[in-house]
């Protein structure tokens, strides 16, 4: 991918989230350890419609949590792609929730987000990313 690539992506994302923070592989483990809580919408360019539906619900709540919750964004597809892995993506929009350095959960979709964080919160449960048997699609399960 040519310089020039790059920079426009990066544009267009810093467009699209706001102040959401593109996370790379060495920035991670500051990026985890700045507040108590964490969240990463993990995306890709590609998935347009989703994409966009969840940044903006990302967006309207990250005031409200900006004292306790960094927000960051990982694009699947580009050089952050060892994101997905490590968190063993099955979908996209997904986001992935922190204790800490400790992942506590990565529920798939356009979901309450703010609900999500306020059950992280209180150290209670998320719901999870599930295969179903058979079929490659990810679905979303209440744990």
């Amino acid at each position: 991918m040519a310089a020039g690539d790059i920079l426009s992506r990066k544009k267009i994302m810093i467009g699209l989230v706001g102040i959401m923070e593109s996370l790379s592989r060495s920035a991670l483990a500051e990026f985890l350890g700045r507040r108590p809580f964490s969240v990463v919408h993990v995306d890709a360019e590609w998935d347009g419609v989703y994409r966009k539906a969840m940044a903006d619900r990302i967006r309207a709540i990250e005031s409200q949590f900006a004292e306790s919750v960094s927000f960051g964004y990982a694009d699947c597809d580009a050089e952050q792609c060892y994101f997905a892995r490590e968190i063993g993506l099955l979908n996209v929009p997904s986001v992935a929730y922190y204790t800490g350095t400790r992942l506590c959960g990565v529920v798939i979709g356009v979901r309450d987000v703010a609900g999500n964080i306020e059950r992280l919160m209180r150290g209670e449960p998320l719901p999870m990313q599930v295969h179903s048997g058979g079929y490659p699609g990810a679905h979303f399960r209440e744990t």
